[in-house]
């Protein structure tokens, strides 16, 4: 320490000194484990930052990621470009319209599709051209992940198998699609094939096909005029329909990447009808198919198990009984109509009802 006649005395202490020594006594005593436990905390903060983003990456992995509805729906009445064999013009539907408008609020109000990713295609917009470009903007929309419904309204009919003949161990026969520009020279008709071949080309993880036209038949009037049959006859080089008709539209026929689900208004040896139905809100023409199949959804009937969902078993047990409580039990065999499917089991679940009751 220096002293008054400014001389250093060892040993001593000075105020300066003092103070320094107090200050790092209380830093070993207090501050030092509390900056070793920080060093600590912070260590073990790190690890479980990095152990939550590990937890956090494998739930995005194994969490499947829901995709998004879209449906394309065509309602045909007339083909005005058709001729019968005598000249004449076949006689118009007056219910494949009204079943595309029923459809399609079916699925936004009941089943929670977008309406933006809903499109209806109906009377002069639904011809080949149309539908086929529709086709090709899906193929860039859709994703791995996405559901596709495709409903047909209308009249169906069948052609001459072409080339390679991919029917030559059946009834060398393909069903079609009468859209609005069809011809009775098989112009412009949809083909099973040629539909099989836009749908495989999809990238949809999904495709539920829903279609009201008859599979076969000899477009015989039916005695009771409010009753219309949905066929259209083409020549061809059998008369006989075959016992699996649209096999080229199923995933057992043809390997295609979605699943693909398909509900038919009739069997292959019946025809598809459409009639006046009177509610207590309206009164207009549908497809005996399309109209139960959209009661079956709305009053939640098929729904036996409640679990606002309807299996295609649930849907084809409903319409067929209500098509025999209505329609069938008053008509010969050869004229009743049931619904028939294609997939690979009937717990496959076809929609799942937004609206919870």
């Amino acid at each position: 320490m220096v002293g008054s006649a400014g001389n250093y005395t060892p040993g001593a202490k000075c105020r300066h000194c003092y103070f320094t020594n107090i200050a790092g006594y209380l830093f070993l005593r207090f501050l030092k484990p509390y900056c070793y436990l920080m060093v600590r905390i912070r260590k073990s903060f790190h690890k479980i930052v990095v152990l939550s983003l590990c937890v956090w990456s494998w739930q995005i992995c194994t969490t499947p990621v829901l995709g998004t509805d879209y449906a394309l729906i065509v309602g045909v009445n007339c083909c005005p470009n058709f001729r019968l064999a005598d000249g004449s013009k076949p006689r118009p539907l007056r219910g494949a319209e009204n079943d595309a408008d029923a459809i399609a609020a079916l699925v936004v109000e009941q089943l929670g599709y977008a309406s933006e990713n809903v499109t209806i295609l109906k009377g002069k917009a639904a011809t080949y051209t149309e539908l086929k470009a529709h086709f090709v903007r899906l193929q860039k929309t859709l994703t791995s992940n996405d559901h596709l419904l495709f409903h047909f309204s209308g009249h169906g009919t069948q052609v001459a198998d072409v080339k390679p003949f991919d029917e030559y161990d059946r009834d060398r026969l393909d069903e079609a699609l009468c859209l609005y520009d069809a011809t009775a020279e098989g112009k412009n008709v949809l083909l099973d094939d040629t539909l099989g071949l836009w749908l495989e080309d999809l990238p949809a993880a999904r495709i539920t096909i829903l279609l009201d036209c008859c599979h076969a038949g000899t477009a015989i009037k039916d005695p009771d005029e409010s009753i219309q049959s949905r066929w259209l006859p083409i020549a061809r080089t059998t008369g006989k329909g075959e016992a699996r008709p649209w096999s080229d539209l199923s995933g057992v026929a043809k390997s295609f990447r979605p699943q693909i689900t398909a509900l038919y208004a009739c069997h292959s040896e019946q025809q598809a009808y459409e009639r006046l139905f009177i509610t207590r809100k309206s009164a207009q023409r549908m497809g005996q198919f399309t109209h139960f199949l959209v009661e079956a959804v709305i009053s939640r009937s098929a729904d036996t198990d409640r679990n606002n969902e309807f299996t295609v078993s649930e849907l084809t047990t409903y319409i067929a009984k209500r098509l025999d409580e209505t329609y069938n039990r008053n008509r010969p065999r050869e004229d009743q109509q049931r619904p028939s499917s294609d997939v690979s089991g009937d717990n496959v679940t076809l929609f799942s009802n937004s609206q919870q009751p």
